[in-house]
């Protein structure tokens, strides 16, 4: 008798943890488990539990372990049904470390009433994947382009005629412009600026006009060099998007060597280019044969680098 009744004691106890461990249930999951470096994912945490249970959360502050920060933590959102709740919460969470890194179980800790026994339910491991951004390290270093200017809107031009006098005076200098464009017979805005040809077609048109001056042919040698140069600069500038009229010639052929030419052509530039140096800053007198093999690689570089489009940029200088 005494064993039967041991028996349906332990059986109560059991079913009673049972059904307490049915109670709860925590899960863990994550937007997506690869970002980049510095991007952000959310980790979403979601409580099951029933009426009656006394829940303590994993405690989260800035960081869940040292390469995963967390960036904001939201509210709570609580939905009941039928006596039982389910509770979400999400963390923005980043790394600014490339790897992959485990995110721990997190463990909730809870007991039922006035019960003073605690119990512990927990989220399964997760892996984040970090990964850097590939960098093509063949290509050369672009420059930082600069800002460019938005033109003003309507509203803002119409609210500095709300604050007079300001208003009334921008207003008055707006109609003297108007009348002086009108008296001159000249458009009252300017004509807008027209887009640039390609580099090749410019640089061909400028080698053109450098040949039929014929500079080294009158002695202007050094005129010449400056011309051919300058030509050659713009439109390697232009062509390769990095500032060859900035740079000395040893950068320049060094820039060069990032780009798909040929070995030869590259050598040849860095002939005409160190002449170029000596003709201008040591009084180096080339043979003519020289010079006008000069003038050749410039027409030959355009043609061997050029591609067929327009690249629609407005001159600036």
């Amino acid at each position: 008798m005494n064993i039967n009744k041991l028996h349906i004691i332990l059986a109560l106890l059991f079913a009673s943890v049972t059904s307490m461990a049915q109670g709860i249930k925590a899960d863990a999951s994550l937007d997506t488990n690869t970002i980049l470096i510095g991007d952000q994912t959310h980790l979403v945490l979601k409580l099951r539990q029933e009426e009656g249970f006394a829940v303590q959360w994993p405690v989260i502050n800035d960081t869940i372990t040292k390469n995963i920060e967390v960036l904001d933590i939201s509210e709570p959102d609580t939905v009941r049904n039928n006596g039982h709740f389910e509770i979400t919460r999400k963390y923005l969470i980043t790394s600014f470390d490339s790897g992959y890194f485990v995110v721990p179980p997190l463990k909730f800790i809870y007991n039922f009433k006035n019960d003073t026994t605690f119990e512990m339910a927990e989220t399964e491991a997760m892996l984040l994947t970090v990964k850097t951004i590939k960098v093509d390290t063949t290509k050369a270093i672009k420059d930082i382009k600069e800002i460019e200017s938005e033109p003003f809107t309507i509203g803002e031009i119409l609210t500095y005629f709300v604050f007079p006098p300001v208003g009334l005076i921008l207003l008055a200098l707006l109609v003297i412009y108007i009348i002086r464009r009108r008296k001159a017979n000249k458009p009252i805005f300017g004509p807008a600026k027209k887009p640039l040809p390609p580099p090749d077609m410019e640089a061909l048109a400028a080698l053109n006009e450098l040949r039929e001056k014929r500079l080294w042919q009158n002695n202007a040698v050094k005129e010449f060099y400056s011309g051919l140069t300058d030509i050659m600069r713009r439109y390697i500038e232009r062509r390769f998007d990095f500032p060859a009229q900035e740079m000395v010639t040893s950068e320049i052929i060094g820039s060069l060597k990032y780009q798909d030419l040929d070995a030869t052509l590259i050598e040849s530039t860095e002939e005409v280019l160190s002449n170029a140096d000596l003709v201008k800053f040591a009084k180096y007198e080339p043979l003519g044969d020289v010079n006008d093999s000069a003038l050749k690689w410039g027409y030959r570089f355009v043609e061997l680098t050029s591609k067929n489009e327009n690249e629609g940029k407005e001159d600036e200088s």
